[in-house]
């Protein structure tokens, strides 16, 4: 990596993207949130120089850290790609099923890196968002394997 860039992702990522966000508000520019909140599920990792990563940090207060949800919790259990490939789909539905809230649900998807629409609200809904997604990328993992 070349000197003088930093890799940001997750947690890291995600205070960036709002630190900027917020500048561009506070510079009167047009700001858009459903684009905000795109851009911090679809994308996993941003390169900054070190010199945007200080002004960024410098023109705006730290972003409030997101609600957390309990520390029980884990956004890697269960695993999505695993319990589809080995249980299969009806197997997955019943594990979501067993997360409760939709904040939870979407943790999970952002973290497993799965591309759920962002407009679904319903916690039925997201769950087959999640096993979807899930079954695009084994197929694509099988595509890219033949």
């Amino acid at each position: 990596m070349a000197k003088g860039i930093k890799s940001l992702t997750g947690t890291d990522k995600d205070a960036y993207l709002e630190r900027v966000h917020a500048a561009a508000r506070e510079e009167g520019e047009p700001v858009d949130e459903p684009m905000l909140a795109r851009l911090k599920t679809e994308v996993t990792r941003v390169w900054v120089k070190a010199g945007a990563l200080a002004d960024a940090t410098e023109s705006v207060p730290e972003a409030a850290p997101a609600a957390t949800l309990d520390d029980a919790f884990n956004p890697y259990e269960p695993n999505v790609i695993v319990i589809l490939r080995t249980a299969g789909r009806d197997r997955l539905l019943d594990a979501l099923r067993a997360i409760a809230t939709t904040d939870r649900l979407r943790l999970l998807a952002r973290e497993q890196q799965l591309g759920v629409d962002t407009e679904v609200v319903d916690a039925e809904e997201l769950r087959l968002a999640i096993v979807t997604a899930a079954e695009r990328r084994v197929a694509n993992r099988r595509a890219a394997a033949s």
